[in-house]
C-alpha cells in the first residue's frame, strides 16, 4: 500500500463504503496499537502471527457481529 497505512485505508474505505467492517492485524500487540489509538471503535483486530483457524475466526467473528445502522449489505 504505497502512500498510506492500514489506519488511512480503513478511513478512506469508511468514507467510500460507511458501516464497512475492518480487520486490521499487526505485529504489534492490541494493548499497543489501542494506546496509540489507531484501531477505531467497532475494527476487529488480530496479532501476527496466526493460524489460519484463527484468521477464519477472527473474519468469522467479524462477519457475525451486528450490522451498524449506516452499514450497507452487499
Amino acid at each position: 500500500m504505497p502512500g498510506m497505512n492500514g489506519q488511512e485505508l480503513g478511513a478512506a474505505i469508511q468514507l467510500e463504503r460507511p458501516g464497512t467492517r475492518i480487520l486490521y492485524m499487526s505485529g504489534y500487540s492490541r494493548k499497543i496499537m489501542d494506546e496509540h489509538g489507531v484501531i477505531e471503535s467497532g475494527a476487529g483486530f488480530i496479532e501476527k502471527s496466526f493460524s489460519a483457524e484463527t484468521l477464519c475466526r477472527s473474519v468469522r467473528q467479524m462477519l457475525d457481529k451486528d450490522p451498524s445502522p449506516t452499514e450497507t449489505r452487499i
